[in-house]
C-alpha cells in the first residue's frame, strides 16, 4: 500500500515540476510533505490497528481451540459420569436382589432353627438335662394344648383331658385323671399309654421309685406295645437319678441292644457314654 502512495506522489511531483514555477514548486513541496506526514501517520495507525486485529484474531483462535478442548473434556466427563451412574444403579439393583435373597434365606434358616430347637428342647426334656420347671416329656409331634373332642368316644375324651392336664404341667391332676381313665376303661387300646403318662407324672414330680414301678407295669404287662422301649429307658433314667448307675447302665444296654435304630437306643447310648 505504501508503494502505491509513493508512486502517486512521485508522479504528482513530476507534473508540478514540469508545469509550475519555482515558488509554486516550493509551496507544493511543503504541501506534499504535510500530506505525506499525514498519510504516513494514518498508515502507521492503520498498521497498528491491523496488528491489533491480527493479535485479537490469534487470541480468539486460541480461545476457540481451548473452548473446543474444554467442550470435548466436558463431554468425556459427562459420558464417564453417565457410565458411573449406570454402574452404580446396576450395583444397587444387584445389592437389593442380594438383600432380598438374604432375607429369604434368613427366614428359611430361622424356620429351620425353630424346628431344630423344638426337637432339641424335647431331647433335653426327655433326658432331663433341660429346665426341669418347664419339662414336658411329650415326644415332638406337633401336639397342641387345645382339645378337639368332637366325634370322639368317651374313652378318648377322658384320655385327651388327662393328657392335656399333663401338657399343662398339672402332673397331680393328670395322674389322677389317667387313673380314672384306667378304672373306667381297663381294656382300652391306650391303656399302656395311660400307664406311661402316669409314670411320667411321677418322674416329673421327683417320685422316681413310684415311677419305676409304673414303667415296669408296661414292660411286664404290655410287651407288644411301642411304649416298652420308652418305659425301659425311663426306668434307667430313674435309677440314674437315684444314684444306682449299675442298674441304670444295664437298662440302657438293654434298650440299645433290643431296640436298635430307634431314638430311645440313641439316647441310651448317650447315657452309657456319660456313665463311663
Amino acid at each position: 500500500m505504501k508503494n502505491y502512495i509513493y508512486l502517486f506522489l512521485l508522479t504528482f511531483c513530476l507534473i508540478l515540476y514540469a508545469c509550475a514555477s519555482t515558488q509554486d514548486l516550493e509551496m507544493a513541496k511543503r504541501e506534499f510533505d504535510n500530506q505525506t506526514d499525514i498519510l504516513k501517520s494514518k498508515v502507521d495507525t492503520l498498521d497498528n490497528k491491523i496488528k491489533t486485529l491480527e493479535s485479537q484474531i490469534e487470541s480468539c483462535a486460541e480461545s476457540t481451540e481451548s473452548l473446543k478442548e474444554e467442550t470435548a473434556s466436558i463431554g468425556q466427563s459427562k459420558a464417564t459420569e453417565g457410565a458411573d451412574i449406570t454402574n452404580i444403579r446396576e450395583t444397587l439393583e444387584t445389592s437389593v436382589g442380594r438383600i432380598d435373597t438374604l432375607q429369604k434365606d434368613t427366614s428359611d434358616i430361622k424356620s429351620g432353627m425353630d424346628k431344630v430347637n423344638a426337637k432339641i428342647s424335647f431331647m433335653e426334656k426327655y433326658l432331663d438335662i433341660g429346665n426341669k420347671k418347664a419339662v414336658i416329656a411329650v415326644p415332638y409331634s406337633g401336639l397342641t394344648n387345645s382339645l378337639n373332642l368332637k366325634g370322639k368316644s368317651d374313652s378318648d375324651t377322658e384320655y385327651d383331658i388327662a393328657l392335656n392336664s399333663f401338657k399343662e404341667e398339672n402332673f397331680a391332676k393328670a395322674r389322677s385323671e389317667f387313673e380314672i381313665y384306667l378304672a373306667h376303661y381297663p381294656n382300652a387300646e391306650k391303656v399302656a399309654d395311660a400307664y406311661y403318662w402316669i409314670g411320667e407324672c411321677y418322674y416329673f414330680e421327683g417320685n422316681f421309685d413310684q415311677a419305676i414301678l409304673t414303667y415296669d407295669k408296661i414292660v411286664k404287662n404290655y410287651p407288644a406295645t411301642d411304649k416298652v422301649q420308652r418305659a425301659l429307658l425311663k426306668e434307667g433314667l430313674c435309677f440314674y437319678k437315684l444314684g444306682d448307675k449299675i442298674t441304670a447302665k444295664l437298662l440302657f444296654n438293654q434298650v440299645a441292644q433290643s431296640y436298635p435304630d430307634t431314638n430311645e437306643a440313641t439316647i441310651a447310648q448317650k447315657k452309657i457314654q456319660e456313665i463311663k
